[in-house]
């Protein structure tokens, strides 16, 4: 599998919202060397979307390791965390929210 074919199957799995074939083909993506911050982030929202929280959060962890600042990532990692029963990591997450987002998600 090629970084080309790989980021464009994953793409077209993720806009087609076939969850199980994405964590199929992103998990062997990854297996075959390529590891980047779109490619966790599809593989995460996939099994959010199927509410496989303590996965999902595995790979927003790891979407954060390329840009550790994302909003998005942040947002997915705090409530795969809330979500899976881990309340005190989720709201230790939110000191790296920015200002915005976490007045937002606490009102």
């Amino acid at each position: 599998m090629t970084y080309k074919y790989a980021d464009s199957l994953t793409y077209r799995l993720y806009n087609e919202k076939n969850w199980g074939e994405l964590i199929r083909k992103g998990r062997e993506a990854v297996i075959e060397g390529h590891d980047y911050y779109y490619m966790r982030m599809r593989i995460g929202i996939a099994y959010y979307e199927r509410h496989n929280y303590a996965l999902s959060s595995s790979h927003f962890k790891k979407a954060l390791a390329f840009n550790e600042a994302d909003p998005v990532a942040l947002e997915y990692l705090f409530y795969s965390y809330y979500l899976s029963g881990r309340t005190f990591q989720a709201w230790a997450l939110l000191s790296e929210f920015n200002v915005q987002d976490r007045e937002r998600i606490t009102e």
